[in-house]
């Protein structure tokens, strides 16, 4: 057997997975999922991101077949099954196939995919990365939805201008990325949205590592001008962590190169990794 999914309560061969062409995560994109990884073989942050899962489903009206304890023997099973040094885990929860294509039966397809864990090259943590702006609030922000159309629609002008992420704004104001949340670093203290975006595991833990370092924090809007002239700006996910941004579209963050205190953030959260 080569890679090992889970398929509503089977253990399955990943070549084996099948999803109904009628289900409503494909036809309506009436779906919800998280992604987390793991720190020497354990799924880090794992209560966060059940809780968000279990959040996001609820808001959308989908239930959740696993409890939490359930959850967690499931992938301890699947990272034994997969042996990955270090694992991404993928889990989706759709609203399942529909007779008319439209109303929900009632019936949830929930699968969980485990990958080998990609990490960015070093330099992007060593040198910094670059971002694009777009304006683009997202639908039902609070919940992290498969919809990603506009981050995929954009993601060969992404490319094409050398930046690692999408952030979008929003009247002004700088709101989080396509697949990340932003933090800005002004006189010593960090600054990060908190209305109209997804709340981030990363960025929950950032919060934490920031408050152990005594660091001032501030859950803010910030308004585009004020990140461009941040002293420092860095962007957290799961699977990525701390990101350093030293370029928004044309304009250098700071003295364009990674800060002391983004420095130090990486450096507490590679502590708290090692020991996990």
């Amino acid at each position: 057997m080569g890679m090992v999914s889970y398929l509503n309560g089977t253990f399955i061969d990943t070549g084996n997975l099948t999803i109904s062409p009628y289900d409503l995560g494909l036809l309506r994109g009436y779906a919800v999922f998280d992604i987390m990884r793991t720190h020497n073989g354990k799924p880090f942050l794992f209560s966060g991101h059940w809780k968000r899962l279990y959040n996001s489903a609820k808001q959308f009206g989908l239930k959740l077949p696993v409890s939490e304890k359930e959850f967690a023997a499931v992938l301890k099973t699947l990272l034994r099954l997969n042996g990955f040094r270090e694992s991404m885990i993928k889990t989706v929860v759709t609203g399942g196939p529909s007779a008319d294509g439209f109303s929900p039966a009632g019936k949830e397809t929930f699968f969980i995919i485990i990958e080998d864990l990609k990490t960015l090259p070093q330099d992007v943590y060593l040198l910094g990365a670059k971002v694009i702006t777009l304006e683009h609030p997202r639908e039902c922000p609070s919940v992290k939805s498969t919809n990603y159309m506009t981050a995929m629609k954009h993601s060969r002008e992404r490319m094409k201008r050398g930046a690692i992420e999408i952030l979008y704004t929003c009247g002004g104001k700088a709101l989080e990325g396509s697949v990340s949340n932003l933090f800005i670093v002004k006189r010593g203290g960090l600054i990060t949205p908190k209305e109209g975006i997804l709340l981030g595991i990363t960025r929950n833990f950032v919060i934490k590592l920031a408050r152990k370092l005594k660091l001032q924090i501030e859950e803010r809007a910030i308004p585009i001008k004020e990140l461009l002239k941040a002293d420092e700006a860095f962007m957290t996910s799961s699977t990525r962590n701390i990101v350093p941004v030293v370029m928004v579209d044309r304009t250098r963050i700071g003295p364009g190169k990674v800060g002391p205190v983004t420095k130090a953030i990486l450096d507490a959260a590679e502590r708290y990794n090692e020991s996990y």
